[in-house]
């Protein structure tokens, strides 16, 4: 499960004030944060190379929610992205 390896920290930085860091414990205790990987990772298979636009304009998700998401999925290995020149970002799952 997605959500196991996942804790607040990693949405909050150290520098951030103490609400930005309730609302990281809040998203990961509620299962948001596995939820919205698991409908971007979905999303993904069914749509691959899509930008996030694309990709909120397909599902469930706005732009930001899965803009948010996508930099930490791509840490854990689950995404990639390119990129030409100043042009949106497409991602694909791995």
């Amino acid at each position: 499960m997605i959500q196991a390896s996942l804790n607040f920290e990693s949405l909050a930085r150290r520098s951030d004030p103490q609400s930005s860091k309730r609302a990281a414990r809040k998203m990961v205790g509620s299962g948001a944060v596995a939820s919205h990987e698991a409908i971007i990772l979905d999303l993904l298979e069914r749509y691959p190379g899509r930008t996030a636009k694309q990709l909120a304009a397909l599902g469930p998700l706005d732009n930001v929610k899965i803009l948010r998401r996508m930099s930490k999925m791509e840490e854990k290995k689950l995404v990639r992205r390119t990129q030409e020149g100043k042009n949106e970002c497409q991602w694909w799952k791995l």
